[in-house]
């Protein structure tokens, strides 16, 4: 019986044993795995770190503030920072850092550049001297707005299109011809147009008002293509010096060609 009592402490002993053993291999594995997870988050916030860092440095790119940029092309090098910039118009490369240099080189190459078509614009009353065949010489002073009339006046009286200001081969030549105008864009022409159409009805009202005392009118019809009826009023009159005038005063497009449609459509137009 001894020897049993013995046997039975020993296995007990040994069962304890290997129980705390695997007690603390238990703790040793999930103290691993603990530190794993902790150096993983780490390196998660290293990278959150490393985007957020991305990030500010991007922020910190300002819009160019220099009007000189829009004259000029950006060299950068191979890390994004800006270290030089080209001529639009000669193709000279001036150095554009902006830490050491700036855009004080880049003004003064604008002033000076041969090829720049805006170095006289700076003033707008002044004009420049220019020599045509068969006239004496003249000053042309740039005018944007009276440029804008004038293209709208040609659409007009040539009956172009709206897109004609589109077409690429129209933009190449005005690049050529007159750089400074900005040529307008197909709703801006539309625009200016409707616009030149109101300022000329009420110039054309006035003057029947204050200057014209009988007129004569007549009508024009026809049918389009899309089988659509259109009506035009005419009016013709004399001026004081026995001058003939013939006015546009309405262009409509009406239901048909009967009398009495033509008589409805004649009264709202003088009407209006």
């Amino acid at each position: 019986m001894p020897e049993t009592d013995d046997r039975i402490d020993m296995d007990v002993e040994r069962e304890s044993v290997g129980t705390g053993s695997q007690f603390v291999e238990a703790n040793f594995e999930m103290a691993v795995d603990q530190s794993q997870q902790t150096e993983g988050k780490s390196a998660e916030n290293v990278i959150d770190l490393e985007k957020e860092d991305e990030k500010q440095q991007a922020r910190k790119e300002i819009a160019p503030r220099s009007d000189m940029w829009n004259h000029f092309t950006k060299i950068k090098d191979d890390n994004n920072v800006l270290k030089a910039a080209k001529c639009n118009y000669c193709l000279r490369v001036l150095k554009a850092d902006s830490n050491q240099h700036g855009t004080s080189a880049l003004n003064k190459h604008f002033n000076v550049c041969k090829r720049n078509p805006h170095k006289f614009a700076k003033d707008p009353k002044q004009g420049t001297l220019q020599a045509t065949a068969g006239e004496a010489p003249s000053t042309w002073r740039f005018d944007q707005n009276a440029l804008r009339e004038a293209f709208a006046e040609m659409l007009i009286e040539d009956e172009q299109p709206f897109a004609f200001c589109d077409k690429s081969g129209f933009r190449k030549f005005m690049s050529k011809a007159c750089p400074r105008f900005q040529v307008p864009s197909r709703r801006t022409c539309t625009r200016d147009i409707v616009l030149s159409y109101f300022q000329e009805r009420a110039k054309l009202k006035k003057f029947f008002k204050d200057s014209c005392q009988r007129v004569s009118l007549t009508t024009d019809c026809w049918t389009s293509q899309q089988q659509d009826g259109y009506m035009t009023v005419t009016a013709s009159f004399i001026d004081d010096n026995w001058t003939l005038h013939k006015k546009v005063i309405s262009f409509f497009k009406v239901k048909g060609h009967k009398g009495e449609d033509i008589g409805k459509s004649l009264m709202k137009s003088l009407a209006d």
